[in-house]
């Protein structure tokens, strides 16, 4: 998911709902979240002010950052 978020181009203005075709959603079963998840949605950090260096680290290792542990408060 986080290289999703950090990799994948988003859209400017993306469409405030995603369209299922509900004929292909044996094909949405399959996806994961980081399928959902793009450079656009790293917005919410830029808009809480939320550093997101964490991010660049193991999961596991997230609550030992700062920013981490702001950003907990704040989104």
């Amino acid at each position: 998911m986080i290289v999703a978020a950090l990799n994948e181009e988003g859209q400017d203005n993306p469409q405030p709902r995603a369209r299922v075709d509900l004929a292909a959603k044996e094909a949405i079963v399959t996806k994961t979240i980081a399928d959902f998840v793009n450079s656009s949605s790293c917005r919410i950090f830029a808009a809480f002010r939320v550093s997101m260096d964490f991010l660049a680290k193991d999961s596991s290792e997230w609550e030992n950052y700062a920013s981490f542990q702001s950003s907990q408060q704040i989104i």
